[in-house]
């Protein structure tokens, strides 16, 4: 079995993509999958932690969120490409193709890719938040 860096992020109905996975101040030091040991030897993987001890709160804007599985054969070099308030004007692009692709998200304009990478999937679901019921 191969090993893949692999993300998690989420997007909210206004946009905004938060970092689920790997933990933001660390970068690609965990997220390289399945682990191996010492000997290296694989080890099987059965969960991915998506936070240490921090709950995940749902909070306006409610409507249709969307949680994103990305895993590539090669790292972002920015992991905190995925995470990020809804991009208004452009700053400088990423060398890698996967880089490119992703700093493209919330654009407001569109243009042409030069690349796209091969070497990666993606998987999604979405949920539909809503304020609580009084009760």
């Amino acid at each position: 079995m191969a090993q893949r860096y692999v993300y998690v992020f989420s997007l909210d109905s206004s946009g905004r993509s938060t970092l689920l996975f790997p933990d933001p101040n660390r970068g690609n030091t965990e997220n390289r999958l399945p682990y191996k040991d010492e000997a290296e030897q694989i080890q099987k993987v059965t969960e991915i932690p998506l936070s240490t001890g921090m709950r995940i709160r749902i909070t306006p804007p409610f409507g249709i969120g969307t949680y994103i599985l990305l895993t590539s054969q090669d790292p972002i070099p920015d992991p905190l490409v995925l995470q990020q308030e809804g991009v208004r004007t452009r700053g400088t692009e990423p060398e890698d193709p996967l880089g490119r692709l992703l700093s493209a998200l919330g654009a407001e304009t569109r243009g042409v890719q030069r690349a796209t990478p091969v070497n990666w999937s993606m998987a999604s679901f979405s949920l539909r938040s809503a304020p609580r019921r009084a009760q």
